[in-house]
């Protein structure tokens, strides 16, 4: 037979596991994952980084770090009670959507010569930058994940020009 403290730490350890489920903020990287996962066949499609270019440990590294920067979201939990999260929440989308639209600009007009030029060429590997400081900035003490982001968005960028450059 249970006791009242073991009901009541029961209780409280189930009200932990919704809060933190609710609050994670794994929750904000599902559309990207999901637009990812439906896009990026179609950027092979339009010849998009099909070149076979080794880049050695840049590969391994970028593998590494592309790992942690989508499982690291899951130990950040959202701080509903910061006044300013609302700010980041808005950074967090218009960065997610300018991410999005570089992607479909790649996609669906690649014979436009805006679209060949560095810069929207290499916008998919910088863009989340954005989304991703926006994402820490919401989290509760997850400042640590900022440099995490800067690391690997350096590292994906370059990995990306290595392999247009082929």
């Amino acid at each position: 037979m249970k006791t009242n403290n073991q009901r009541l730490n029961n209780k409280k350890s189930r009200y932990t596991m919704l809060e933190y489920i609710r609050t994670n903020s794994y929750w904000y990287l599902i559309p990207i994952l999901l637009f990812n996962l439906i896009f990026a066949p179609k950027l092979t499609e339009v010849g998009y980084l099909t070149k076979q270019v080794d880049i050695g440990y840049m590969g391994t590294a970028e593998l590494v770090l592309r790992i942690a920067i989508f499982a690291l979201p899951l130990i950040i939990c959202v701080d509903y009670e910061n006044p300013k999260l609302y700010k980041y929440l808005s950074v967090f989308v218009i960065g997610t959507l300018v991410y999005f639209i570089s992607w479909l600009l790649i996609i669906y007009c690649p014979g436009l010569a805006f679209t060949r030029t560095w810069w929207i060429q290499l916008a998919p590997a910088y863009l989340p930058v954005i989304w991703l400081i926006a994402l820490a900035l919401m989290g509760k003490r997850s400042t640590w994940f900022i440099p995490v982001s800067i690391i690997f968005v350096t590292v994906h960028t370059i990995s990306t020009y290595l392999k247009l450059r082929g």
